[in-house]
């Protein structure tokens, strides 16, 4: 999956997160006042930051070597384990299916 299509996702996920709080705020005023806590908008931007960051940060940190004096991102892949992760996260048939579903709406 590329690193575009999930800070979309990510930017979502806020969006939707911050217009829950909004909703609640407004439609129920008198619960939101006595249950919520500033901290827990903030937790609720910052995750999917943090889980997205997780998802692409460390397997390119992992796998991107200089091989020929060129960089290979995401590349280098040590053992067959993380070459599952591989297919899993970052092939294109992953990315075109997730532009798919997208799109459909």
């Amino acid at each position: 999956m590329s690193s575009a299509i999930i800070i979309i996702i990510i930017i979502i996920i806020i969006i939707i997160i911050i217009t829950l709080e909004r909703y609640f705020m407004t439609v129920h005023a008198i619960g939101h006042r006595k249950r919520y806590r500033g901290w827990m908008t903030k937790v609720g931007v910052a995750l999917p930051w943090i889980g997205g960051g997780c998802l692409v940060l460390f397997p390119a940190i992992g796998t991107t070597r200089v091989v020929n004096g060129e960089c290979v991102e995401i590349g280098v892949w040590p053992n067959e384990g993380m070459l599952e992760v591989k297919h899993f996260a970052f092939d294109n048939s992953s990315v075109k299916r997730l532009d798919f579903y997208f799109l459909r709406f």
